[in-house]
């Protein structure tokens, strides 16, 4: 990041660095999903993150085990980008669904967050929360 701002400060004319280069504003969402028995398939999830932020984390928290079924968190064309498939088996607690090598990049592109469902259909009661932090410029 360093040579980021570096860089843009020394350009001629001088260029300033997006805020989410060197901070900018810090935005969470939190989506609460109800599960009713919901088919395997995508679901959009959140706002959609404007082009030039960076995403910080997205976490899952469900209140029932997904048993067989498998999500992954990810955009259109790339639906495991942020978690890969997997059953969400830990209750009533944040758990992590970040893959590094997703994680802290500026988006060069505004980027709505999918939920994919495989494997089997979500269970037919309880619920999930997903919470997504992000840096933007504005």
């Amino acid at each position: 990041m360093p040579s980021t701002i570096a860089a843009a400060l020394a350009a001629v004319p001088r260029s300033y660095p997006p805020a989410s280069a060197a901070g900018g504003k810090t935005r969470t969402s939190i989506e609460v999903f109800t599960y009713a028995t919901d088919a395997v398939g995508a679901y959009n999830i959140g706002p959609a993150i404007p082009a030039g932020a960076r995403i910080l984390s997205v976490e899952l928290n469900t209140s029932v085990s997904t048993g067989s079924a498998t999500l992954a968190i990810g955009i259109t064309g790339s639906t495991d980008k942020y978690r890969a498939a997997a059953a969400l088996t830990t209750t009533n607690s944040w758990q992590p669904a970040n893959l590094n090598a997703a994680l802290c990049d500026v988006l060069s592109a505004d980027e709505q967050l999918l939920m994919t469902v495989a494997a089997a259909s979500l269970p037919a009661s309880g619920r999930l929360l997903v919470r997504i932090t992000w840096q933007d410029n504005s």
